[in-house]
């Protein structure tokens, strides 16, 4: 029986993104918008290419998620259950978040950084529940994201880009999880019983 590899945890994925930040002309409160997009493509991270389906993002629209600066949980800007991050998705399937910043050094610190275009990325750390992989010849694997099992946070990051090496080698790793190899079937006993036989029937002849 063929052994079944453990997959990563959670995984981060870094996008380019529409991010931008958003003043409440009466109320002066500042909040950052951003999107995740459906239908497209990522870059070629090691043999892979993920996609992200229409739907995937509803089972995860319910979840308890932070906000964070660069994914560091002691820079937290805001939180689905506290009501200070928002996420909808259109009708393009693109999902739309919207961070509430708080009156911190860090959050006005990163409300600064976004308006002058020095952060324009978004990360999000994910697990996906359904997922498809599809092999063409010599193009890179695609693993179709269907449905997201659970977001732990979205972050504005500073480096709008998939890291390299931790990305392939996580693919890598469940890409063989749903596809182990097969153990190496035992050896068959039954070709040295017959020379066994042939043996003894020579021995019994030469007699």
């Amino acid at each position: 029986m063929a052994k079944k590899k453990t997959a990563p945890d959670f995984e981060e994925r870094v996008i380019h993104s529409e991010i931008e930040l958003r003043v409440d002309g009466d109320t002066k409160q500042k909040f950052i918008d951003g999107t995740i997009k459906v239908n497209s493509y990522s870059e070629d991270l090691g043999g892979f290419k993920e996609i992200i389906l229409p739907g995937a993002f509803a089972p995860i629209l319910k979840d308890d998620i932070r906000g964070l600066f660069n994914h560091n949980p002691d820079l937290i800007l805001g939180r689905t259950k506290a009501n200070t991050l928002s996420l909808n998705v259109n009708g393009d399937g693109h999902l739309l978040y919207t961070i509430e910043l708080p009156e911190t050094t860090y959050a006005n610190d990163l409300a600064e950084s976004v308006k002058r275009g020095d952060v324009t990325g978004t990360s999000f750390a994910f697990r996906v529940g359904k997922q498809n992989w599809i092999e063409e010849g010599n193009n890179p694997i695609i693993r179709q994201i269907v449905e997201f099992k659970e977001f732990r946070d979205i972050s504005p990051v500073v480096y709008p880009a998939y890291p390299d090496n931790s990305v392939a080698v996580t693919l890598r790793a469940l890409y063989e999880a749903e596809h182990p190899e097969p153990e190496p079937a035992e050896p068959d006993a039954f070709p040295v019983r017959e020379n066994c036989k042939r043996k003894l029937r020579l021995i019994e002849i030469q007699k």
